[in-house]
């Protein structure tokens, strides 16, 4: 390549960066000081009062917040910052706050936790279509059981994202710091499900998939996206339910979070147990989940309690009863006492 050609070809190179360049220029001597200062708000949509005491509702606390300000006209974005510094509020409110240099204008601000693993954002640089989603499961023997027969997308089980926003934010020219004052709740929402189930000392694991929901929450109008639907993959985990009477406490049990039921879209449960059975086969059930979507309790309390009882066949030689009488729980199989609630409790995500 000759000299000449490779001096048009850089030169050609920079005008192209420049033109995709979406933010304007911007005169730092008209910059004002704007300090925000983020609320945040317990999680509280498992239920003030939880079903199984035994599930542990944990403190969100993020250390590290996005801040993002749109034009409100083109809703396109023109800064993006970040909040780091942790702090209690009079009331003794976590707060997480930052400085940020701004020029004068108005703007549409949204403020999200950025230290999120299962919870994604993309296209952040429109406030119309930046968007919080999980990504697909994949590799998983258990997974690729459960998805037979079902339609559309099957992905991990989103964290809590903390969101604030602030539309019509009028910044004025001004010689002191502005303080910007906001607070954050969850756009994702916490269940808490249950049905019953006879002889768990057979089973060895449980995984489940739950269909019907959104994939995604468009973050600038906190809307779920209602057109296609997915399902989330959770582990389940025995335990007992004061609530039954003795005999008929044990039950499989899971919290999971998800961005939302969609009501036109048909949801199952499908659970997958595996262990020691009669015929060496592991069980597979099937529940339709919208009827229990629609109880009072799922509603107020987001409790899904299933009438269903789950059976596992025992073994040959076997008596029903576990270690007594001949049965041996030691096999790998539940041993479904409220203890493995709290072994467990560093890997419920609520």
């Amino acid at each position: 390549m000759s000299k000449r050609l490779y001096i048009v070809s850089f030169i050609s190179l920079l005008l192209s960066l420049y033109s995709c360049e979406r933010r304007p220029l911007i005169d730092r001597s008209e910059e004002i000081l704007v300090r925000v200062e983020m609320s945040v708000n317990t999680i509280v949509n498992v239920a003030t009062q939880i079903y199984n005491e035994h599930v542990v509702v944990p403190k969100v606390e993020p250390e590290l917040i996005c801040v993002l300000f749109y034009d409100p006209m083109s809703h396109r974005q023109v800064m993006q910052t970040f909040l780091n510094t942790i702090s209690k509020d009079e009331k003794g409110n976590y707060v997480i706050s930052g400085n940020v240099k701004i020029q004068p204008g108005v703007y549409d601000m949204l403020c999200y936790n950025f230290d999120t693993s299962a919870t994604l954002v993309r296209n952040d640089y429109s406030w119309k279509a930046i968007e919080a989603y999980t990504e697909e499961v994949t590799d998983n023997k258990h997974v690729d059981v459960l998805t037979r027969g079902i339609a559309g997308r099957i992905t991990h089980i989103p964290d809590h994202l903390l969101v604030a926003r602030k539309k019509g934010l009028r910044i004025d020219a001004s010689s002191e710091t502005i303080v910007i004052k906001t607070s954050a709740s969850s756009i994702i929402q916490s269940y808490y499900v249950q049905l019953r189930l006879k002889n768990a000392q057979y089973v060895s694991t449980a995984s489940a998939i739950l269909t019907g929901l959104a994939p995604s929450n468009r973050l600038g109008e906190n809307e779920v996206d209602s057109l296609s639907s997915s399902g989330v993959f959770f582990t389940m985990r025995p335990s007992r339910d004061k609530h039954q009477k003795a005999g008929e406490d044990d039950v499989l049990c899971a919290v999971f979070n998800t961005f939302g039921k969609l009501p036109n879209h048909k949801s199952q449960l499908k659970i997958l147990l595996n262990g020691i059975t009669a015929n060496g086969k592991p069980i597979q059930e099937i529940i339709d989940m919208d009827e229990v979507f629609k109880t009072e309790l799922a509603i107020k309390n987001h409790w899904l309690l299933l009438d269903q009882v789950i059976e596992v066949p025992q073994p040959d030689g076997e008596d029903d009863g576990g270690s007594e009488g001949g049965g041996d729980s030691s096999g790998g199989g539940f041993n479904p006492e409220v203890n493995d609630w709290e072994e467990e409790r560093g890997e419920i995500t609520i």
